[in-house]
């Protein structure tokens, strides 16, 4: 009797150890936010383990309005944020967040006309989706000075970029 007890107490330990080693399926960003902006693509490579294929794993965007996926690739569609989930098709109580802000992309506007010899023209310069001051420079300095207020003043005949 204590012989069949002995078995039975290593054969139930085989079987949980047994059971305890299975691979369990899990995934991974590599971050867990981005930035983007509007028209810009990014690829998602999560780190899966425990599973096999390459369509192991499933994507789906919060919000679709603000960008598209496409299998892994996320497109920015529109300024805001949203999640992109990444899970596990077999396990989908396994995921990855992926926290996207998408913004829209700086830009500097300049205006201003054709500069004459010994004249002054007031240049001027808009700034989108970005915080600070615009420093002005001329690249030809011989033909074209400004400054720091965007005043262009030409200098000579030729051709200098503001």
């Amino acid at each position: 009797m204590n012989k069949k007890f002995l078995v039975f107490l290593l054969t139930l330990f085989l079987s949980l150890l047994i059971v305890g080693c299975g691979s369990k399926a899990t995934i991974k960003l590599s971050q867990s936010e981005i930035k983007m902006y509007v028209g810009e693509m990014y690829d998602i490579y999560p780190v899966v383990t425990g599973v096999e294929g390459n369509d192991a794993v499933k994507y789906e965007a919060e919000d679709p309005t603000i960008v598209s996926l496409d299998d892994n690739i996320i497109t920015a569609l529109s300024v805001g944020e949203t999640n992109v989930i990444a899970s596990l098709k077999d396990y989908p109580e396994q995921k990855a967040i992926l926290k996207v802000v998408v913004e829209e992309e700086p830009q500097i506007i300049v205006t201003g006309s054709n500069v004459y010899i010994g004249c002054e023209t007031q240049f001027s310069a808009q700034v989108i989706g970005i915080e600070g001051t615009v420093e002005w420079s001329s690249d030809n300095e011989t033909v074209a000075t400004v400054d720091q207020n965007g005043v262009v003043t030409g200098k000579q005949l030729g051709g200098a970029a503001i």
